[in-house]
């Protein structure tokens, strides 16, 4: 689903997903919408600097972004919070963080980065989907033999 992960020393990684990036300029600068039940969002907008330590920025296929990898997750590098804005949505009724976040000079070049996933990385991701797919219906066939046999053998 994408969002932050953090515990109680702060947030140390952010997985941007579906429509989780805002706006970029390049894939070394972007603003991050914060979903409302994200309460790790917190961490990420700490009021002293010693709280906001650099991130680990994930960014999955099913970001809607020119950045986003062709197939699965790809680890981006670490980027810190330069700031964020804080509103109110009339329509939705909710709090809305957009949080901006810079990627480190001294990480590997994004160049570099954006080559991934390579060719065979993707048929890799290809047949791993594939195979997931064809368990989740083994899975699901099974169970609606059980449903004919009555609730006794739902619940096992």
């Amino acid at each position: 689903m994408g969002g932050v992960t953090a515990d109680k020393q702060g947030a140390y990684a952010l997985l941007l997903a579906y429509d989780d990036e805002l706006s970029s300029t390049s894939a070394e600068k972007f603003t991050y919408r914060s979903h409302a039940t994200d309460k790790a969002r917190y961490r990420l907008t700490s009021a002293t600097r010693d709280g906001r330590q650099p991130i680990r920025v994930l960014r999955g296929h099913n970001l809607r972004s020119f950045w986003s990898p062709r197939a699965g997750v790809r680890y981006d590098g670490l980027y810190r919070v330069v700031g964020w804005a804080i509103r109110f949505d009339r329509k939705s009724k909710e709090t809305i963080y957009d949080i901006q976040f810079e990627r480190l000079p001294t990480e590997t070049p994004m160049e570099i980065v954006l080559r991934r996933p390579l060719t065979d990385e993707v048929e890799d991701y290809k047949a791993y989907v594939k195979m997931r797919h064809q368990e989740k219906d083994i899975f699901t066939h099974s169970d609606s033999h059980l449903s004919m046999l009555g609730p006794a053998f739902e619940s096992r």
